[in-house]
């Protein structure tokens, strides 16, 4: 008997090719349907998992969709899962999260967005922040400066502004 095939039954003279999402492992029994994140072709006497990055809403062949950026895999899961907040990917077809980058926002989702003028973040920020009054937000991705002694900045200024 062929690998991927099957006959049940004592007077079976022929064997049934087992069909795509199901696999073969025992020409005696019957086909078994592939478990989630995992996919077959027909004849298959084994299933193949889904590859990290990737995710099989079907257990059919050549069906592995790529998953978002934002979001990510390890092998053999039919969803991909989203970044915990302040997290991101670099690319889609992700296999884990990193920290925002600082002086950037990270959406749910979506590619990292650069912090506006004003505004600044650190690594692992889910959102930027507005520079408090007192404070000079000349960089983006570093903490506010306080403003030196005769100096002030309104709330998000850039730099702070001589009093002289």
């Amino acid at each position: 008997m062929l690998v991927g095939y099957y006959s049940i039954g004592q007077n079976n003279t022929s064997c049934i090719k087992c069909a795509a999402t199901f696999y073969c492992p025992e020409t005696t029994s019957g086909p078994v349907p592939c478990p989630t994140g995992y996919f077959s072709a027909s004849g298959s006497f084994n299933c193949t998992a889904c590859s990290a990055g990737y995710t099989c809403p079907s257990q059919t062949v050549d069906r592995e969709v790529t998953c978002l950026q934002g979001t990510y895999t390890s092998s053999g899961q039919a969803n991909c899962t989203n970044c915990s907040p302040g997290q991101t990917t670099l690319s889609t077809a992700a296999t884990t999260c990193v920290d925002c980058p600082a002086g950037s926002s990270c959406p749910i989702l979506g590619s990292p967005e650069d912090c506006l003028q004003g505004y600044y973040s650190l690594a692992g920020f889910t959102e930027c922040k507005q520079c408090p009054a007192g404070y000079s937000c000349s960089a983006r991705d570093q903490s506010p400066q306080l403003c030196t002694t005769g100096t002030y900045s309104l709330a998000g200024m850039l730099d702070n502004v001589s009093v002289y």
